[in-house]
């Protein structure tokens, strides 16, 4: 969990010293023994970050998500624009540049501390590279969120990112040595990237080749053929047109949607089979009833909900009605299935109605 600044003033202050021009010779007097004294010392000769008029670095102070930003696109030689609001520059360029998305940190968030996974994720997408899937190796692989498995395990690939002696990974609030660190890394990587030239790419070693032909087997093996557990959401919603329904989704589509697998749901309701089916009239043709069989299989990347309405037409007229009633008990069997492999398991959940009054 993100921990709030305590002091503001840290935070404008560190942004300002960005600006201040480093030399090469300029040392600070807190990180002669600091285990990141090499990296902070790259960065400070590339004129990338900078210290505090005091002569420290401070090298164990926290960095926010907004200083840590601004520090990625400054090493790709990004432009950041000058806006009214002094840090809108940063969000913008950086969401040009699609290190960072639109709706993943709250407003309040970004003068937050940053944590270490979501700088691994800033880091894979400056580089370009895709995340993995699946868990990373870590032991406290259950305490890092789902959604920065994929950067921390490819940023620990590349060499990036470490865990610690125990093999566990900590995630955390990082610091200014961790965050120069994985920007000098980064820069590292950029720069072999572009001395490689075409003739060393005709040049390489058949091992070489040999070792990346196994390294991307292991990724699609690692990939291909592992079942992947649903995460159901149940939602009660509006329509937009003030009317209430609810619906259970598969909350982890994109887990199916990253995979190399292709994945079908099922969903049947057990205790009504009224449900099961519908009729209702094409409003957008000549107005005929048209049935339609509720229990078809779907595409798990596409269409992973099964949504419920007040009233069920069970016959093709306008008095055959199943009412769905506030209270009311609905079992569902939904089952998932990996079509490359044949694999499939049942999951049983029941959903309390809460008010439904969309008809239509």
């Amino acid at each position: 969990m993100r921990k709030l600044v305590k002091n503001m003033i840290i935070t404008v202050s560190v942004v300002g010293c960005m600006t201040f021009s480093v030399f090469a010779d300029i040392k600070f007097s807190d990180i002669d023994n600091h285990w990141a004294r090499k990296f902070i010392t790259d960065l400070t000769n590339r004129n990338i970050i900078a210290g505090y008029p005091d002569g420290t670095f401070k090298p164990d102070n926290d960095i926010t998500v907004l200083e840590f930003t601004a520090l990625a696109l400054k090493g790709k030689n990004i432009s950041i624009p000058k806006t009214d609001i002094w840090y809108q520059g940063i969000l913008d360029a950086a969401m040009t540049e699609g290190i960072i998305l639109e709706g993943e940190f709250k407003t309040d968030e970004y003068n937050e501390p940053i944590e270490r996974g979501e700088m691994a994720r800033i880091v894979v997408r400056a580089l370009k590279e895709n995340k993995l899937v699946w868990d990373t190796q870590f032991s406290d692989d259950s305490n890092i969120p789902s959604e920065l498995k994929g950067y921390i395990k490819k940023a620990n690939k590349l060499g990036i990112i470490n865990g610690y002696p125990d093999n566990t990974f900590r995630d955390g609030n990082a610091t200014r040595a961790e965050a120069s660190t994985m920007i000098s890394q980064m820069l590292n990587i950029m720069e072999n990237k572009e001395n490689k030239t075409v003739e060393e790419d005709k040049t390489e070693s058949s091992e070489q080749k040999t070792i990346e032909e196994q390294e991307k087997q292991e990724e699609k093996v690692e990939e291909k053929g592992r079942f992947i557990e649903p995460e159901f959401e149940i939602r009660y919603e509006e329509t937009g047109y003030g009317s209430n329904y609810f619906s259970i989704y598969i909350a982890n589509k994109e887990a199916y949607k990253a995979s190399r697998d292709v994945y079908k749901a099922r969903f049947v309701c057990t205790n009504y089979n009224e449900l099961n089916t519908i009729w209702g009239r094409d409003f957008y043709g000549d107005g005929h009833w048209i049935k339609q069989d509720r229990t078809y299989w779907k595409d798990v990347s596409k269409y992973a909900f099964w949504a419920l309405r007040k009233v069920h037409r069970t016959e093709p007229n306008d008095n055959s009605e199943f009412n769905i009633k506030e209270g009311m008990n609905i079992d569902l069997k939904i089952t998932i299935k990996n079509e490359t492999t044949g694999e499939q398991k049942d999951y049983y959940e029941t959903v309390v109605v809460k008010k439904v009054d969309w008809q239509y």
